[in-house]
Formats: C-alpha cells, structure tokens, sequence
C-alpha cells in the first residue's frame, strides 16, 4: 500500500508532510501538483521542504491537457471564479489522477485539510472514498486548528511559507481565484507585483 502525501507548500500540506514523517519516517510518496500559477516564494519554499524534509523525494505533477493556469484561462476565454472553478478540476484533481493511476501497488491519498476551513471541508469529513482517485482519502489534521499546525511546524524547526508574514491567506496558487478583497489590499502593500 503506497501513501500519497499531498503538499502544496501552504501551512497545512507542510504540518501534514511532517505528521507523516512521524508516522513513517520515509514510507510515504509526498505529491505536489505544480499549477504554473505558484508564487515564486512558495516554488522555493516547496524546494526547501523537499531538500531538508523529504530528502529529495518529493514527485511533482502538472496537467497533461493545460500548460498552467494562464495556458488554461486562455483556452477556456475566462478566468475561473468561485462559481465556475474549474481550475482545480483541471490543474490539481486530474493529474494527480492520473499520476495514481500509474502507481503499481494500491494507495490512499493524505491531505491536509482541518474541518475548522470551511462547512464544506467539514461536511466532507475525515475520510472518505474518492471516485476521482479510485482510493481512500484520509485528512490526518481534520480536527487541528491553525494553533495546532504551526505548533507542527515549531515542533520540527520549520518556517511557514513566507507568504503568510506577507499578509497571505492562502498560498496555493497566488493569487487564488478564491481571494478576498481584504487579502488582496493587504498584499497590495507587502507584494504590488499581484496585480500583475
């Protein structure tokens, strides 16, 4: 059985990667979706986390079918929103399916995901069969607060991405097509070139 660790570089794939370093030292396949759409900050913090966590380990997956997500919103000829987010569909679910599909042994996919984030994230519960992936999905930090994952990072001598200091509240993709205006006037002032 492979465990597939999701990591996307924010503070909640980071506390997970180290969970299951403690869970199983190195038996585990930490998986990063590269959207093309990732704030430099967050490529090299994700190039740290893979060179001092996983020891180089760390597989990365990018759509077959889209160069990224500007490749992605020109060819749709919209950009995603909140109401039509494809974008996660397009550059995160499907290669990732595809990437376990040519896995040679039977896995369960780990994510970092806490039921305190949203209704939806709680609703969906702990655990739970994914059609998509073929597989079990398990969220080892569902009950852990935001206090809980930086005391993860604290526990094993790591910094958060350096996007949260910069007024960040989410760092997957950057900017997220799921940001707030409040967000977006703090970056703003920290990181101008957003707007770009």
């Amino acid at each position: 059985m492979i465990r597939v660790v999701q990591f996307s570089g924010g503070k909640d794939s980071t506390a997970l990667v180290l969970w299951a370093r403690e869970q199983w030292g190195d038996d585990f396949l930490p998986l990063f979706c590269d959207t093309g759409w990732e704030h430099a900050m967050t490529y090299a913090y994700v190039g740290s986390i893979n060179q001092r966590v996983l020891g180089g380990r760390l597989a990365t997956v990018r759509s077959a079918k889209y160069d990224g997500m500007v490749d992605l919103v020109t060819r749709k000829g919209r950009v995603a929103s909140a109401k039509a987010r494809f974008c996660t569909e397009e550059l995160k679910v499907l290669p990732t399916r595809d990437y376990l599909l040519t896995l040679a042994d039977d896995y369960t996919v780990y994510q970092g995901i806490r039921a305190d984030e949203s209704d939806v994230r709680r609703q969906a519960g702990r655990r739970l069969w994914s059609d998509v992936y073929d597989c079990w999905v398990e969220r080892p930090l569902f009950d852990w607060t935001a206090t809980d994952v930086f005391a993860m990072h604290d526990k094993h001598g790591i910094e958060p991405n350096p996007l949260y200091k910069l007024g960040a509240g989410r760092v997957g993709c950057f900017p997220c097509v799921m940001v707030n205006h409040g967000e977006m006037k703090r970056l703003s002032e920290t990181l101008p070139e957003v707007w770009e």
